[in-house]
């Protein structure tokens, strides 16, 4: 039986009766162009040539518009403040401690001075707390010690400061009957710099490190979808979203990502470059995460003005509610090398430092340009 025409878009081969017509290609003849395509369709789907769909498109622009946003930030510094509430169930108990097991919430809050330029890649953020209060059951009030929290990333090598302020020095419990002399003395001993080869990879501790170009994103995962996950549908060779819902009104994107039951709501403003402004995280068909930003406008970059994130705790038993406030930002501006120092860190001399390069060796802070301790 004679072999039948077969059209191949955009190119056509044509089948002979006597080979002709292609003798070098056997019994058929077909354009170059066709060799080329058939060829592409045996090396896989991530040379697809099919035409994108418009959902795909809009993925295509978050990815460039978030991207091209970020990276106009070359330095930044400022203030923000950090407000934490807990809300304890039934079945969380913040303490075990004798008096403190009936704390039915928790507020800390906590403001941060900080210094990043991401040319060179130095960091520097100061936790300073400002408020720690526990509110009980019977409506008692109490708050405890805590020390703040002082990180720097200089050069690659991590340094993170456990500062117990000489000034913050109370009775912690009421058994405790030692003079304040004593436990500022106790308290001086644990000021503690710390020096690591390398940054650890979990830094998003409200306590003890603020980058102000993550805080941009509730994670780094949801960064990864909207500046990735296009980039990842064209190596795999799809002309579709690969399940990701996409909905646009006007300037205003919604990204809906998972299953039913389970799945991630992004709404992404892209006329403010492409900023996520609400997350929402659904799990087993319940609210666990809501998050919100309010940007603006700093030196030509979207930047965050306020953030809030609330966490229904499905893990833990507790409601957490934290809010973020940038009481100013400072981008693009000359950032003196001093600013990543230890001077900037409120080391004093006395001060341990515990060098975990050297096999955890011990030495000192001193120097005449360290202020000394405080006198009682």
């Amino acid at each position: 039986m004679a072999p039948s025409f077969v059209a191949m878009a955009p190119c056509r081969c044509q089948w002979t009766n006597d080979g002709s017509e292609g003798p070098r290609f056997g019994r058929f003849r077909m354009s170059a162009i066709a060799w080329i395509l058939v060829f592409l369709s045996l090396l896989g789907p991530r040379f697809s040539l099919a035409e994108e769909s418009s959902g795909l498109q809009t993925l295509k622009a978050i990815s460039e518009c978030s991207r091209a946003n970020r990276e106009r930030i070359r330095t930044w510094t400022g203030r923000a403040k950090i407000t934490k509430w807990w809300y304890h169930t039934d079945k969380s108990s913040p303490s075990k401690l004798e008096g403190y097991q009936d704390i039915v919430k928790q507020c800390q809050e906590i403001e941060v001075e900080f210094a990043y330029d991401l040319v060179a890649g130095n960091l520097r953020s100061n936790h300073r707390l400002v408020k720690n209060v526990n509110f009980h059951a019977d409506g008692r009030e109490s708050s405890f010690l805590e020390a703040d929290y002082h990180t720097m990333i200089k050069d690659g090598v991590y340094h993170r400061f456990l500062a117990f302020p000489h000034d913050r020095v109370g009775v912690m419990a009421k058994k405790d009957e030692r003079s304040k002399a004593e436990i500022r003395k106790g308290r001086t001993m644990q000021r503690a710099l710390e020096i690591y080869a390398s940054a650890p990879e979990d830094l998003r501790d409200d306590r003890t490190h603020f980058n102000p170009v993550d805080r941009m994103y509730p994670s780094y995962l949801n960064r990864k979808v909207m500046e990735g996950r296009y980039a990842y549908l064209k190596k795999t060779g799809e002309s579709d979203t690969g399940g990701i819902g996409v909905e646009q009104e006007g300037d205003v994107v919604t990204l809906r990502v998972g299953v039913e039951g389970s799945f991630d709501r992004y709404t992404i403003d892209m006329s403010k470059g492409a900023t996520l402004v609400h997350l929402e995280k659904i799990r087993e068909g319940k609210l666990a995460e809501d998050w919100d930003l309010q940007p603006q406008l700093v030196s030509g970059v979207w930047i965050p003005r306020s953030t809030r994130l609330w966490d229904a705790g499905f893990f833990t038993g507790r409601v957490l509610v934290t809010e973020t406030e940038w009481l100013d930002s400072v981008i693009n501006k000359p950032v003196d090398a001093s600013e990543f120092s230890l001077m900037k860190m409120d080391l004093c001399r006395g001060d341990k430092i515990i060098d975990q390069r050297s096999g955890n060796a011990i030495s000192r802070v001193s120097g005449a340009e360290f202020p000394p301790p405080p006198l009682e």
